[in-house]
């Protein structure tokens, strides 16, 4: 995650926290790592994603009893799977990409536990337990006092079309900034 706050895993692993990690098999951690899928959908293209997404989803909940807590960070496949274990879960929301995947979130509510990044993320037709901020470190950033023409993006700068297919067109403030020449831009995006 580089200089910004470290993974909810690393944190509560630094705070000496039992935490198991289901992630790619080749995912480097400090936690315990346990998972199925071999690699990252975008490092293997033999990998189907839906497929393996399932496949992790159900590796993951037959081992629920292990846990005193489950928190998800996959978006609302989970869900689904949230009723048949007796394991609170908490799904971190990072924004809703579409009003059509509504039906996976509020009828899980009383069940799932919900947590927005910032209130704006927030969608009015749900409960939270909490919000989140996420962000950088400030203190870990030298201001440097002179004028340049720079425009700096990080993760929301591609507009999403379902959390799997981006659309790779940049948000309004992005497509200005890229528009106009006198601009350098950049841009780093968690989109796959």
């Amino acid at each position: 995650m580089g200089t910004g706050h470290p993974p909810p895993d690393e944190a509560l692993v630094a705070r000496g926290i039992d935490v198991t990690l289901f992630a790619t098999r080749n995912s480097l951690a400090t936690a315990k790592l346990d998972g199925v899928v071999p690699a990252p959908y975008c490092e293997d293209p033999s990998i189907d994603a839906k497929v393996w997404e399932y496949r992790h989803l159900a590796y993951l909940f037959e081992r629920a009893d292990r846990f005193d807590i489950i928190h998800n960070q996959a978006d609302f496949p989970a869900h689904a799977f949230s009723a048949l274990v007796r394991t609170p879960m908490v799904t971190t929301i990072h924004g809703f990409s579409s009003e059509r995947i509504l039906p996976m979130y509020k009828p899980y509510e009383e069940r799932v536990h919900f947590v927005a990044i910032s209130n704006a993320n927030r969608h009015p037709e749900l409960r939270y337990a909490a919000t989140i901020h996420h962000g950088i470190r400030v203190e870990d950033f030298t201001l440097i006092r002179k004028a340049v023409k720079t425009c700096f993006f990080s993760g929301g700068s591609i507009r999403t079309r379902g959390r799997r297919k981006p659309s790779r067109l940049p948000t309004p403030a992005a497509a200005h900034c890229i528009s106009t020449a006198s601009y350098k831009t950049v841009i780093i995006s968690s989109a796959a």
